[in-house]
């Protein structure tokens, strides 16, 4: 029987006594220490993968809407990285902690982007999706340029 242990007396083989009977000896349920600990260990490691699942989802994403490619810069503490983003390409999970983010290397433009934000590309500016938009998003403006225009046309 898998999974079970019997339960003998030391110096027996095969379960025969010295004197050549047998006993019979019915299987016990044994749970042993290393089982437990796995068990534990398991559940564990599940509980740490759900959490930090769940914290992943915090940083930047920016979308390229236009037809075509832009170089995007993004300026993090002291860390500056370029990126070209193709049409329909997203860039997602940049800006842990907030960045700066320059289009097409416009050093006199920027915009200030928080964590979680989602912004795309269109017409070259750069604008907030709005969720729950018909056709997927709503432009906005970016924080960098005015209020009502986009930054840099107005």
């Amino acid at each position: 029987m898998e999974g079970r242990c019997y339960e003998g007396e030391e110096g027996e083989e095969d379960g025969e006594e010295e004197d050549g009977e047998e006993e019979e000896v019915g299987p016990t349920k044994v749970h042993p220490l290393r089982l437990m600990l796995s068990m534990c260990f398991a559940g564990l490691v599940g509980t740490i993968a759900l959490v930090s699942g769940s914290t992943v989802a915090h940083a930047v994403s920016i979308t390229n809407r236009d037809d075509q490619d832009h170089k995007v810069t993004v300026v993090e503490g002291d860390t500056k990285t370029d990126y070209v983003l193709k049409p329909s390409q997203a860039l997602n999970g940049i800006c842990a902690k907030g960045c700066t983010v320059h289009l097409d290397d416009d050093e006199e433009e920027e915009y200030q982007l928080e964590v979680d934000d989602v912004v795309s590309i269109e017409e070259g500016n750069l604008y907030y999706d709005t969720p729950g938009a018909p056709g997927g998003s709503t432009p906005a403006p970016a924080t960098g340029g005015g209020s009502g225009t986009p930054p840099g046309k107005g």
